[in-house]
């Protein structure tokens, strides 16, 4: 018997069909109308009960496989991938709903949240750029508030003697900042991803110059660090990103201001993809590891109006922002290659995605003068439209198969539209100190639930 190839539909009467190789063979002329293997496996990747993602890898398989060109190299690597597809392909008559759940479990469902999770903590880090630039307005006395009904009037700033004046407020051009957050959240299940949770903490560090009384710009460093956990103990992501953003702010004394930022990120990744399935009591139990690594570049302008009644502000704002994210290609490595599915790791090629955003919000803030210093809470809603909403898709193939057969993993598309909403509290104290505090969440996005708090501090040196 011949285990190291299955041959197209059609055997001769009175030839063998091995279902099962090494295990169960029956004759041609008894099944060959109703138990063609490789015509019950093209069923199986066909039928609803197979992802977009499963249905492709699938078809990889099956048209590799009916080669037996990997059965007949003298690489024992290939020869371990020929054994794994001739299992699932045979055993797709002997056990359909195993080679079912096979073909789902080995679909690189997971890769999805490669972008996703960097894009939120992103996400994080922008929103963090943005706090720390209304915290300069603020200390210029300017944008935020209405000074000569606040500050001119708190007697931590009795001896200011320029009333609106922005440089009165200040003692130092050059501050310090320290900023912390932790993320949380879970992503569902969708036609080509796997459902997840995930969170993680992140920081940043930087300095920021006053140029003139109205123009202040900044160098800040972030360092973040996360995990997600998959569904159905279907593997998990951890990430850690290292990067720098550019930022600065303009303000004119009639209320309105220019903001934008810069940056660059790497991204260090570690998957793990759990693969576990069972056909006809060949039970694979496997977990593909990997190490890619991403550069995550990052660009927002954006601008808005302040206006004042008394000790309330409302600042309408617009912003436009732009995130690439190129991940580089990388091979699977598989808990045992001798074991069953040991050769069924993947080579994945690189990929870039894109997010092109406008963030379309109101802020609604109260400015309240204390003793301590001029404390401001503060709420904003924001409607964030994605215009690169459609899913990316990633050229693939089974690592140890001879003939390279390439297919394609679909990604999850980006929500086109959703609503950003924040509380928060923020001030000014003596000394040039200024802090914040703020929970975000978002709304709207479809399978996604999303929260950060987010804290930091600034002092002039």
């Amino acid at each position: 018997m011949n285990a190291n190839h299955l041959s197209k539909p059609g055997p001769a009467a009175g030839a063998t069909v091995c279902l099962l190789p090494l295990l169960l063979c029956l004759s041609a002329g008894a099944v060959a109308q109703t138990l063609n293997p490789a015509e019950q496996f093209q069923g199986i990747v066909d039928s609803d009960a197979t992802g977009p993602n499963s249905s492709a890898s699938g078809q990889a398989i099956l048209d590799t496989c009916v080669t037996g060109a990997n059965g007949a190299s003298q690489a024992a690597n290939n020869n371990r991938f020929q054994d794994d597809c001739n299992l699932l392909v045979g055993g797709s008559v002997a056990d359909p709903a195993g080679v079912t759940a096979a073909l789902n479990s080995l679909a690189a469902d997971q890769i999805s949240a490669q972008n996703a999770v960097s894009v939120r903590r992103n996400d994080a880090n922008l929103s963090i750029i943005t706090q720390r630039m209304q915290l300069l307005r603020l200390t210029g006395g300017m944008s935020s508030f209405a000074e000569s009904e606040l500050i001119a009037d708190n007697r931590l700033f009795a001896d200011m003697t320029g009333g609106g004046a922005s440089a009165d407020a200040m003692q130092s051009r050059l501050g310090a900042f320290i900023n912390a957050r932790y993320i949380t959240g879970d992503q569902d299940d969708n036609r080509v991803q796997d459902g997840y949770d995930f969170d993680g903490w992140g920081a940043l560090l930087g300095m920021d110059y006053r140029f003139t009384d109205n123009l202040v710009a900044g160098l800040a460093l972030n360092y973040s660090d996360g995990e997600v956990d998959y569904d159905r103990r279907a593997g998990k992501l951890d990430t850690q990103t290292w990067g720098a953003t550019a930022y600065g702010t303009y303000y004119l004394e009639d209320g309105w201001f220019f903001e934008g930022s810069a940056g660059y990120s790497r991204v260090d990744y570690d998957m793990t993809r759990h693969i576990v399935y069972s056909i006809a009591g060949n039970a694979a139990n496997q977990a593909m590891t990997s190490s890619p690594e991403g550069d995550l570049v990052t660009l927002s302008v954006g601008g808005g109006y302040v206006h004042n009644s008394e000790a309330w502000s409302i600042t309408p704002s617009l912003r436009l922002d732009y995130v690439e994210n190129d991940v580089d290609g990388y091979s699977e490595r598989s808990t045992d290659l001798q074991q069953t599915g040991g050769a069924m790791a993947l080579a994945v090629g690189s990929i870039t995605y894109e997010s092109f955003t406008s963030n379309l919000g109101v802020q609604l803030a109260n400015a309240i003068s204390t003793a301590s210093g001029v404390i401001i809470p503060q709420a904003s809603a924001t409607w964030v439209h994605e215009f690169e909403d459609g899913g990316e898709t990633i050229r693939a193939r089974y690592r140890d198969d001879i003939n390279q057969t390439g297919f394609l993993i679909a990604t999850t598309d980006l929500d086109s539209d959703y609503f950003d909403l924040a509380l928060g509290v923020s001030g000014q104290f003596q000394g040039g100190r200024s802090a914040f505090i703020s929970y975000r969440t978002i709304v709207g996005y479809d399978g996604l639930s999303y929260s950060l708090i987010e804290a930091g501090l600034r002092f002039e040196l």
